[in-house]
């Protein structure tokens, strides 16, 4: 849970541990609210595939480790402004800061800004069957991170692939007041590939002026909730050998009495092929999920269900590539702030590479995590 602290609190605080007894404390500026986030956790897993024969077949990961700081503070007519920064603290972690962004606030009145390192506010508005999948480790779980699955895009790849193009590039988000249901995210990104500071390059194979738009409703139907969303991502490839990006989706959330299931279908269509196989034919893919869960007192089961499927440039021999996962799994709350989760997935791959190879697995995985 998070825990609020004014800044002086906070700052005063780690001076006491880290300093000598003697040192005097330093003074704190006050004008922000602070508030500190941190998660860690560490999953057991094992798993087997047809596909690859020096596996080990289980092993351990300390897979995300991470603190946020948030700063928040109101003007005297009520506009909300401050600034996140996220601290990647998993010891193979490359980057220091996983996000760091400013935000403007106007409430109801006008909406929300936020601008800098940060996820595309499009995408913030999407949901799909992944969103009702809460038991366990979600859709595919932790099996993506072991099975072998070549690397053609949606049919190879069985985690819901490139809906975010952007992932934490440098961008501006801006997000509409919910009006009679509707709220509406719109990302604009001049360089996807590009974080913290300035590329003025233009000349790679990364995508550029990238705009996501995402549309969600929310309302009620006496005890059911229900969620509609939609999405389109477009852009520009800063090679004139590789397709611009072009992306549609649709989802859906409903809720009743304990329950959640939810659907999504996303199209990518050529998004990031080459010209010469996209002329020949070739589709970077289509995906399409089902989720849904329970939840009673501290236990949440649930499961799901994903598949992609796409083409390859003129390859009669291999044909289309498909892949599908089935999940099921529970959630266990232990104590506030610690929780246990565990999961079965099951994969199968066909055609996951152009030379007309298939593959197939099965995951179990126990992941237990504790954040404030």
């Amino acid at each position: 849970m998070k825990k609020l602290l004014m800044a002086s609190t906070a700052l005063v605080g780690a001076a006491m541990l880290a300093a000598p007894a003697m040192a005097a404390p330093p003074v704190a500026n006050d004008d922000f609210a602070i508030g500190i986030d941190g998660t860690v956790e560490f999953t057991f897993m094992w798993w087997d595939q047809t596909a690859n024969n020096n596996d080990r077949g289980y092993g351990f990961a300390s897979n995300q480790s991470e603190v946020t700081f948030d700063a928040r503070a109101t003007t005297e007519n009520g506009l909300e402004y401050g600034f996140d920064i996220e601290i990647n603290t998993q010891t193979d972690d490359t980057n220091a800061a996983d996000e760091t962004w400013m935000f403007i606030d106007g409430g109801d009145a006008w909406g929300r800004i936020e601008l800098g390192d940060q996820d595309d506010a499009g995408d913030a508005q999407f949901v799909d069957g992944g969103n009702a999948t809460d038991g366990g480790l979600g859709i595919a779980g932790a099996i993506g991170d072991v099975l072998v699955d070549g690397s053609n895009a949606a049919g190879s790849n069985i985690h819901s692939p490139a809906l975010e193009l952007t992932s934490d590039d440098t961008k501006i988000n801006y997000i509409t007041p919910r009006i009679s249901g509707v709220q509406v995210g719109i990302s604009f990104t001049p360089d996807a590939g590009q974080t913290g500071g300035l590329d003025e390059a233009a000349n790679g194979t990364d995508n550029e002026n990238v705009w996501t738009i995402g549309v969600n409703y929310e309302t009620t139907y006496g005890d059911w909730g229900v969620e509609l969303a939609a999405i389109v991502v477009t852009g520009e490839n800063e090679s004139a050998a590789q397709e611009d990006p072009n992306i549609w989706g649709v989802g859906t959330i409903l809720t009743y009495a304990g329950w959640e299931i939810g659907a999504g279908y996303v199209d990518l269509n050529e998004t990031d092929t080459t010209t010469a196989n996209a002329n020949a034919g070739e589709e970077r893919g289509r995906w399409w999920n089902l989720g849904a869960n329970y939840s009673t007192g501290p236990w949440t089961l649930g499961g799901g269900f994903f598949t992609a499927y796409g083409d390859y440039a003129n390859n009669p021999t291999s044909g289309d590539f498909e892949s599908r996962v089935y999940q099921i799994g529970f959630d266990y709350d232990i104590a506030p702030g610690w929780g246990l989760a565990a999961d079965v997935q099951l994969a199968e791959l066909d055609n996951y590479t152009n030379a007309g190879l298939d593959n197939q697995g099965e995951a179990f995985s126990i992941r237990t995590d504790m954040d404030f």
